[in-house]
């Protein structure tokens, strides 16, 4: 297995299981794996000293300002493996979710 970039967002996803998530991103780091945490939180001191201090070491943070994570995380030159979050439809690029709009459409769902 070769390395992956791991996203999981903050609000309702680490905050879920504070423990239990802090042990999974040890265990991914052990496996040489980077996590880093994407929040749709606005980018200001006291938002991101409060996710640092609260998430394990090594875990890079990133504050998008309500815009999709996924455009935001490519425009500062990261390409995530597997994202993990309780809104998955914040991570797509427009682009995308306009794709799986016409494939659901397509469906007839």
């Amino acid at each position: 297995m070769g390395h992956l970039t791991i996203a999981i967002d903050f609000d309702d996803t680490f905050t879920a299981d504070t423990q239990a998530w802090t042990q999974v991103i040890k265990v991914l780091q052990s496996f040489g794996h980077s996590v880093i945490c994407v929040s749709a939180r606005t980018d200001f001191e006291g938002n991101r000293r409060e996710l640092l201090n609260a998430l394990p070491d090594g875990v890079m943070v990133f504050l998008t300002g309500e815009r999709q994570k996924s455009t935001f995380i490519q425009e500062q030159g990261f390409h995530v493996d597997i994202w993990i979050d309780d809104i998955p439809s914040a991570i797509p690029t427009k682009h995308d979710m306009e794709s799986t709009l016409m494939f659901i459409k397509r469906l007839g769902d």
